[in-house]
């Protein structure tokens, strides 16, 4: 049987990992397949950064006693929904585009769905902090 300690490293880099996955990768590519817009992202060296800090706060969030780690797990979820709103501007989408000769910007206000993401993002969080809280063995 594994030690306690190592148990929680363990369940604290596959949230890290959830985490990065979901707000790094998973809803940026959703979004450029429903928005039929290429989202740019960072880059790959930055990308691996991002994951080091949620894998790192993922540990923290677990390792730490448990009111402790609740304040890592809230700046994980900070810290994604700050990268999506950095990468979707202030979701807004303006692209210029030819029809029929004719030079078109077409714009695109999607500032709703993004507070849609985000919130359903704190509702997880705040769900979460409960759950921890609920089953801390302080």
């Amino acid at each position: 049987m594994m030690p306690k300690i190592l148990w929680r490293i363990i369940m604290g880099v596959i949230s890290g990992i959830i985490y990065y996955a979901v707000f790094l990768v998973i809803i940026p590519i959703v979004l450029s397949l429903v928005l039929k817009y290429p989202i740019e992202l960072v880059k790959t060296e930055e990308l691996f950064y991002y994951a080091a800090v949620f894998i790192s706060l993922g540990v923290l969030s677990t390792t730490l006693k448990p009111f402790i780690g609740l304040i890592f797990t809230v700046l994980s979820i900070l810290i994604g929904s700050l990268f999506l709103i950095s990468i979707l501007g202030s979701g807004v989408l303006q692209l210029a585009m030819s029809i029929s000769g004719e030079r078109v910007q077409v714009s695109l206000e999607f500032k709703d769905l993004l507070m849609v993401i985000l919130g359903m993002g704190f509702i997880f969080a705040i769900i979460d902090v409960f759950e921890k809280l609920a089953t801390s063995e302080e």
